[in-house]
């Protein structure tokens, strides 16, 4: 309750969410692009809040998956040793 106040006051909108599933069919989300789709991934990920002027403004692709330039980022430090 707390928070509703606060985001009442700063004029920004909220809707109070139980389930993930809620949340990527809220009405005033979806019409604010709140989530985007991203190449690769089966779901919606949340936007960035962030609008700049130039470039896209949803993700071109999905995030590397952990560990995937590990040998990329070392193989200069091990020629070091």
């Amino acid at each position: 309750a707390e928070w509703m106040q606060v985001f009442d006051k700063a004029g920004i909108w909220y809707t109070r969410v139980t389930k993930l599933e809620d949340m990527l069919h809220d009405e005033q989300a979806n019409a604010c692009r709140a989530f985007v789709e991203v190449p690769g991934m089966a779901s919606k990920l949340m936007s960035s809040p962030i609008i700049f002027s130039a470039g896209p403004d949803t993700p071109v692709a999905r995030a590397p998956t952990l560990g995937a330039h590990t040998e990329e980022v070392l193989a200069p430090l091990r020629s070091k040793l």
